[in-house]
């Protein structure tokens, strides 16, 4: 969620066997003042392409935008100090941004609860219109697990844990009915939301803790009316310590919904593993595939995140790790429906991994490791480009990537603001 003046460079990035040279043009976007450091900027896109990125740099907070057909992203907006912002971008190119203020209750002497106040910015607007309310006022909407998403004809979906799970959606042009939708759980972490192209889509959470862990959720009709909340998947081993410690989750345009989540496993019972499982927007999941296990002391499996594109094809990836040594797992499905195919393990790792991926099945591997961040193209096939150095990369978890209308996005935080790459396929 970012922006500034900045000079690309055309390149033209090498390739690997199974995959076309892609052209790689680059931007940055500066932050005011000295070492601004940027942890990990937002990204969020539509299906035509219009990208929108913010980010926070110190106290202050910048929003930019690259509209459809360009390369480059705009001047950066000033968002409220402070803020961590959310982005989503409407089919019709509108950004929502939204951030968390002060809502004005008291409890005692001082104002006690956040909530989250939402934000447009319009096509051909300069300026972001007035904050409005989006979430329950005395609820206290939580800024470390809460998401914005944004869906077809204006709709969008705001999720985020008070003591229990909140979920709001808006109506046309993404404007926020006044909040009123029930809690739909006890407390839940963590917590997802997505759209499919039919308008229809899903919030997603973990309930209960430990080995009695559940993915629970509700569905989201085309009128952005909310389902009741249910078991999407329920527990798979009630051996296991965490039994969904962390997922993704991803539908295509015809909201058929995908998650893929880690297993922590039950020491000396059952091993640590990534599993994933299909289903409706409305549930349950099934079709269960266990994709990855990791036995043994000192084993694990960590960092899963899901793509899926509008056609129906996934791309899945993970770290395994066994002991010092550790290595990044791929997984590829080639339509709706089918089953997904583990690659073989590319050695190294030790960071985040993130995927994205667009109809037809091209697709982008983002390998975090702090100064090491590369972006790896990969093919339909599943065959892997040579990696690409992410200059000036932070933090492992600072990397973000989105994928449509034919082109890549790439952003990451350095210590002087925003880089943005604009890939496309060869």
């Amino acid at each position: 969620m970012r922006a500034l003046l900045a000079i690309g460079v055309l390149v033209a990035a090498a390739a690997a066997p199974g995959t076309a040279a892609a052209a790689w043009h680059e931007q940055r976007l500066a932050s005011a003042g000295a070492a601004s450091s940027v942890a990990g900027p937002g990204l969020a896109t539509n299906p035509r392409g219009d990208t929108a990125v913010a980010w926070r740099a110190g106290p202050r907070a910048y929003l930019a935008v690259r509209r459809a057909g360009r390369t480059r992203f705009g001047r950066r907006i000033a968002l409220a100090p402070f803020s961590d912002p959310r982005v989503a971008v409407l089919s019709d190119g509108t950004v929502l941004v939204a951030t968390l203020h002060n809502d004005g209750t008291e409890r005692g002497r001082r104002p006690c609860c956040a909530a989250a106040y939402v934000q447009r910015l319009r096509p051909g607007a300069r300026r972001l219109s007035a904050r409005r309310l989006a979430t329950v006022r005395g609820a206290g909407f939580g800024s470390l697990a809460s998401s914005l998403v944004a869906g077809p004809g204006g709709r969008a979906a705001l999720i985020g844990n008070t003591d229990q799970v909140e979920l709001v959606t808006s109506l046309g042009r993404g404007v926020f009915r006044t909040p009123a939708w029930p809690s739909q759980g006890r407390h839940g972490y963590p917590i997802r939301a997505g759209f499919g192209g039919d308008g229809r889509g899903a919030a997603l959470w973990v309930e209960g803790s430990n080995h009695e862990q559940r993915l629970r959720g509700a569905p989201v009709r085309r009128d952005g009316s909310v389902g009741r909340a249910r078991t999407y998947v329920d527990t798979p081993d009630v051996r296991s310590d965490f039994a969904f410690f962390t997922f993704d989750a991803g539908l295509d345009r015809r909201s058929r919904l995908t998650a893929l989540w880690v297993d922590t496993g039950g020491v000396g019972a059952t091993p640590g593993s990534v599993s994933v499982a299909s289903g409706t927007s409305t549930g349950p999941l099934r079709a269960r595939q266990l994709l990855d296990s990791a036995p043994g002391i000192g084993s694990g499996v960590a960092e899963p995140d899901l793509a899926v594109a509008p056609d129906g094809r996934a791309l899945a990836t993970w770290r395994h790790y066994a002991g010092v040594t550790q290595a990044v797992r791929l997984a590829v499905r080639s339509a709706a429906g089918h089953r997904f195919r583990v690659m073989p393990a590319i050695p190294g790792g030790g960071g985040a991994t993130q995927v994205a991926l667009l109809s037809g099945g091209r697709g982008m591997l983002i390998n975090g490791s702090g100064a090491g961040s590369s972006a790896r193209a990969v093919s339909p096939g599943g065959a892997l480009g040579a990696p690409r150095a992410l200059r000036g990369a932070l933090a492992p978890m600072g990397v973000s990537v989105v994928a449509a209308a034919r082109r890549f996005t790439i952003a990451w935080g350095t210590t002087t603001g925003v880089r943005v790459a604009t890939v496309r396929p060869g």
